[in-house]
C-alpha cells in the first residue's frame, strides 16, 4: 500500500520541520510518496525542506515504514 501526502507551505519556517518529523514518523508496512508544495515562500521553510528531502533521499534519515520518497 502507498500513501501519497501532500503538504502546502507558505512562509512556514516555524512549523515545517514539526509537520515534515511527523509524516517522516509513520510506521508500518506501507510506502509513502511526500510531496511538499511550497509558494515561494521568504523565510528559512525552502532550507529547512531542502535539508530534510536531500537527507531522506540519500537514506541517511531513519524511516519506519517501507519506503518514503520525498519532493518538494
Amino acid at each position: 500500500m502507498r500513501f501519497s501526502i501532500v503538504t502546502p507551505v507558505y512562509n512556514g519556517e516555524k512549523y515545517i520541520a514539526e509537520t515534515i518529523e511527523s509524516v517522516l514518523s509513520q510506521k508500518g508496512d506501507f510506502e509513502i510518496e511526500y510531496i511538499i508544495a511550497d509558494g515561494a515562500s521568504s523565510d528559512g521553510a525552502v532550507e529547512i525542506i531542502r535539508s530534510y528531502t536531500d537527507r531522506v533521499n540519500a537514506g541517511q534519515y531513519p524511516i519506519c515504514c517501507k519506503k518514503v520518497t520525498l519532493q518538494y
